[in-house]
């Protein structure tokens, strides 16, 4: 169909109107990274009366990969690793959302498979995250070098394998250039996403290996290149801070300063192990203010440690919206979802289990009288220091879902 536009005088502009249809697709595709991003040209006579468009997303804290953990995995009658029941409660909430991100915090580096404080992790690990739902995995963390150069490029190599989409490490620079920045478009809404470490712990990766690092010439650059693709939105994934502060620290600050200063719309971060605020960075002058949405720390989504604080943490999940009239786009309803982490230790077993779990749905995870005052423990502090300080709404699935 010819747009309205060209009603009155089909004949004379047709011919222009089909050369400016090819010469915009040849554009869309010269500037299409091939392995990320797809796109379709849509031509509308009027733009349709419900114009909003809207990606969901859920961002999950460190994944981490504590000796116990690899433990409690193997199973003697299958001879090989599995995790898929430690995640059996939360991997229903994950289908809720378009992109679920995931902090991959241990190479696959083979065996033999260690712990803290240079992780090695079995590939079935990374297998069971992307069945129970995870579908990008960031890499550039303070244990992405554990296992050296080997366990980098065996990290990729198994992700790849298994067609698990990743980013924050590369076998070379050719290998960052061709995956990175990461562009997505998914429901008509394009994102560039960007993925940083502040450190990997005093030990290096040997050339040609590369880590994307928290270096500012090195993030504008990629911020440069991001935005040749016109993205909607804009995000870092980032490794920062002190571990088991409960507040973002100066360092935190500056740096969610200056990414905010230089058009991120969502900053996501890792590292401190426990869970920090949710909160916004205001940048810009007087009518032209921008709103930044920082997740400071999202904690320790698996892993061994019990402390305070530390034995749980929560997903943060969001809508990216785009108005196809006005040409706005938002980032709105912030919500969070807290969940403990159960460890049993005869037989070991680990298992997330959400904090609005009813206790009728447990079967099999029933707490004991400890376990129960824990997970109310944990629930309520979280719930205090978290839902009310940040004011977010808590997802409840489970809930109400049976009510």
């Amino acid at each position: 169909m010819i747009p309205k536009v060209f009603a009155q005088s089909r004949r004379p502009l047709y011919g222009l109107w089909f050369a400016t249809v090819i010469v915009s697709l040849f554009f869309i595709q010269a500037i299409r990274p091939p392995e990320y991003i797809k796109h379709a040209s849509v031509l509308y006579d009027t733009l349709p009366a419900d114009s909003v468009i809207t990606l969901r997303l859920l961002a999950a804290g460190d994944a981490m990969a504590h000796l116990p953990q690899t433990q409690a995995a193997w199973d003697s009658a299958q001879n090989s690793y599995a995790y898929a029941d430690v995640f059996k409660w939360i991997s229903p909430v994950l289908k809720g959302y378009d992109l679920r991100f995931i902090n991959l915090e241990t190479p696959l580096g083979g065996e033999p498979y260690k712990g803290y404080p240079q992780f090695s992790a079995p590939d079935a690990y990374a297998a069971d995250l992307f069945q129970a739902g995870f579908n990008y995995f960031f890499l550039a963390n303070n244990h992405a070098v554990d296992r050296y150069n080997r366990g980098i490029l065996r990290t990729i190599h198994a992700l790849d394998s298994m067609k698990i989409p990743h980013t924050g490490i590369f076998s070379d620079s050719s290998d960052r250039a061709s995956r990175y920045p990461v562009i997505i478009e998914k429901n008509g809404i394009r994102l560039a996403i960007l993925n940083a470490t502040f450190s990997t712990n005093g030990i290096s990766s040997k050339p040609p290996v590369k880590v994307n690092y928290v270096n500012r010439a090195e993030i504008l650059a990629d911020l440069a290149s991001a935005l040749k693709y016109n993205p909607d939105f804009i995000i870092m994934v980032i490794h920062w801070g002190d571990e088991y502060k409960l507040l973002p620290g100066a360092y935190q600050t500056e740096t969610a300063k200056f990414l905010a200063e230089n058009g991120v719309d969502v900053i996501i971060g890792h590292h401190p192990h426990v869970l920090q605020p949710v909160g916004w960075i205001k940048t810009g002058t007087k009518g032209q203010e921008k709103e930044t949405l920082v997740i400071w720390s999202l904690g320790n989504f698996f892993s061994n440690q019990r402390d305070r604080y530390r034995d749980g943490a929560m997903f943060t999940g969001m809508t990216l919206e785009k108005n196809l009239l006005s040409k706005t786009k938002a980032v709105h309803d912030i919500h969070y979802y807290p969940f403990w982490v159960r460890r049993a230790d005869k037989p070991l077993n680990f298992s997330i289990i959400p904090c609005e779990l009813p206790a009728s749905l447990l079967g099999n995870d029933t707490l004991n009288a400890t376990e129960k005052a824990a997970f109310e423990f944990f629930s309520n502090d979280t719930r205090n220091r978290i839902g009310k300080e940040s004011k977010l709404r808590e997802l409840r699935f489970y809930t109400e879902a049976t009510e």
